[in-house]
């Protein structure tokens, strides 16, 4: 298994102080004047925009905030890597499933953000883009799923076997 790290990026930060992004297959992380600064399981976090940052800024790791232009550039090197990575189909799973539960705890957080602001309209019913987030999610794992039927009946017995062990205790 391959764990080359690619330097993809290095960038002055506007404090002067040098960020350089790091791409291995398994996370990106950067160095900022050498000292680890940050690190994403995935090629960058999505940023969300607050009061006075800047309206190019669409990314981030960790506090390190990239130009769409950077935030491409790194993909590139992440997805490229990727491509040299063996296939875990059950982490590919696992990866899957953690996207749906991250974006159902989205949805959550966002209906308890509006419930503590006073926003009492119907909160099943009126979040559209996180309800997107969840429907993609599913979906995507849903298409895995059908494609790697074999996996899934493999988990499934698994998890039959493990409560019939647990099942007398």
């Amino acid at each position: 298994m391959t764990t080359d790290s690619v330097v993809t990026l290095t960038k002055t930060l506007s404090d002067g102080r040098t960020a350089v992004v790091t791409v291995t297959p398994g996370c990106t992380t950067v160095h900022v004047d050498g000292k680890a600064y940050g690190t994403h399981a995935g090629p960058h976090h999505v940023f969300y925009r607050r009061p006075g940052v800047p309206e190019d800024f669409v990314a981030a790791i960790g506090r390190v905030l990239l130009t769409a232009e950077e935030a491409a550039q790194i993909q590139a090197a992440w997805d490229e890597a990727q491509a040299r990575w063996p296939r875990d189909l059950r982490a590919d799973r696992a990866i899957l499933v953690h996207r749906v539960r991250c974006a159902e705890q989205e949805w959550s957080d966002a209906h308890s953000r509006r419930m503590d602001e006073g926003d009492w309209g119907d909160p099943f019913c009126d979040d559209d883009t996180n309800e997107a987030r969840i429907e993609k999610a599913r979906a995507e794992l849903a298409a895995f799923d059908r494609e790697h039927a074999e996996l899934v009946a493999q988990l499934a017995a698994e998890h039959a076997a493990a409560v019939e062990r647990r099942m007398w205790d």
